[in-house]
């Protein structure tokens, strides 16, 4: 299976997930908590396997690089720590893990407004991150799941007997 592929389908599955542990009334504590965890998991992938793109951009960055390259690598380090913030926050509060901190009262009030609040911010730079690479989302969407499985190419000149001059 090729990396484009498995990129695609990762990065659909994480949206889908994205969307359903944002709104844990639907969910519910357990499985909203094991969703993110579930999330977090997909995130730590996701990044692996862009990692060579981000090195190669961190140590280009102030050189000759397209600016829609500097656009998107800083607006995921936004989202980076970001969701790096949920998570923490998202440890720090948990109900049903069993991740009992002992936190003080105050300090996991602090945490769960800073979740909710990192958790909003994330929908506008997941949108953001989304769009900036909509062209590549719907290239290889078209390629790998919208083709017809018995669409034929075309055939080639040669093939068809006709000789360019």
């Amino acid at each position: 299976m090729n990396k484009n592929r498995i990129n695609l389908f990762l990065d659909i599955a994480l949206a889908f997930v994205f969307v359903l542990v944002l709104e844990e009334k639907f969910t519910g504590q357990r499985l909203h908590e094991l969703i993110g965890v579930g999330l977090a998991v997909g995130l730590v992938l996701h990044l692996i396997l862009h990692l060579r793109w981000f090195i190669t951009i961190t140590l280009t960055f102030f050189r000759k690089v397209f600016h829609e390259s500097r656009l998107s690598y800083i607006l995921n380090l936004f989202l980076f720590a970001d969701l790096l913030v949920i998570m923490v926050t998202g440890i720090g509060i948990s109900r049903t893990l069993g991740l009992n901190l002992g936190l003080e009262r105050d300090l996991m009030q602090d945490f769960e407004r800073l979740h909710i609040q990192a958790s909003n911010f994330s929908l506008l730079l997941v949108g953001l991150h989304v769009a900036l690479h909509w062209k590549w989302i719907a290239n290889h969407a078209r390629r790998y799941i919208f083709r017809l499985p018995f669409r034929r190419s075309k055939p080639s000149l040669a093939a068809e007997g006709v000789v360019q001059s």
